[in-house]
């Protein structure tokens, strides 16, 4: 079932987006399965989880990290992740580049926005663009390679669809505005399992799946 619900979700996107299947509280032989139908990038929200499935499946897997990290883990991440979601704080950047430099390592990150201002959940606002670039420029060990939202989970396209086309606007205005040696922007992350059709629509280029995955469902 798993591989059928990867072929069903795979027809819907076009070349240009990535697939990542978002694996948290799933088994290992489900895993498994997405890894044997040939989806290779594979997301966790929590380190401890990360790391411990890190070791258990093959090393050709590219784990991207989209859940809120706290400072403490930044360190059992770098060098480890193929790419780290979630920066939502220019502590969080300043430490991610501290421990990279320690490790001899650049690691790759998205800028996370709060398009929306929900209080539950992390992330810069729009207005703080510029102050976060500012910061990315004093950082020798991190490559920034897009931004990443997530829009309220509703019925109400209309809401989602805004708040992707505003992450589209910040992803294009980082590619013109900005002309830093640490940018290489090719990721803009959003869509989930029930709004990613949308997200695609308006440009994404990885959607983060989990659910639709593995049981089919929306939610």
């Amino acid at each position: 079932m798993i591989k059928d619900n990867i072929g069903n979700v795979l027809k819907t996107l076009p070349d240009s987006t990535k697939l990542i299947a978002i694996t948290k509280y799933r088994k290992d032989e489900e895993i498994q399965e997405v890894i044997d139908a040939g989806v290779l990038d594979l997301g966790e929200n929590r380190v401890q989880e990360l790391t411990a499935k890190m070791s258990r499946f093959s090393p050709s897997v590219r784990w991207h990290f989209v859940g809120h990290l706290q400072r403490n883990k930044v360190k059992d991440l770098v060098g480890r992740v193929h790419l780290i979601h979630s920066v939502d704080s220019l502590r969080l950047l300043r430490k991610i580049d501290q421990e990279s430099a320690k490790a001899e390592v650049v690691t790759a990150i998205l800028i996370q926005f709060n398009i929306a201002k929900e209080p539950q959940k992390y992330g810069f606002s729009t207005e703080d663009l510029s102050e976060v670039m500012a910061v990315l420029k004093t950082c020798d060990h991190v490559v920034l390679k897009g931004v990443m939202a997530m829009a309220p989970h509703t019925t109400d396209t209309a809401v989602q669809r805004e708040v992707f086309r505003k992450l589209k606007e910040i992803y294009d205005r980082i590619i013109s505005d900005y002309d830093l040696k640490n940018i290489a922007m090719d990721t803009l992350s959003m869509g989930m399992s029930n709004d990613y059709a949308i997200a695609v629509e308006e440009g994404s280029t990885a959607v983060r799946i989990g659910t639709k995955l593995f049981t089919g469902e929306e939610k």
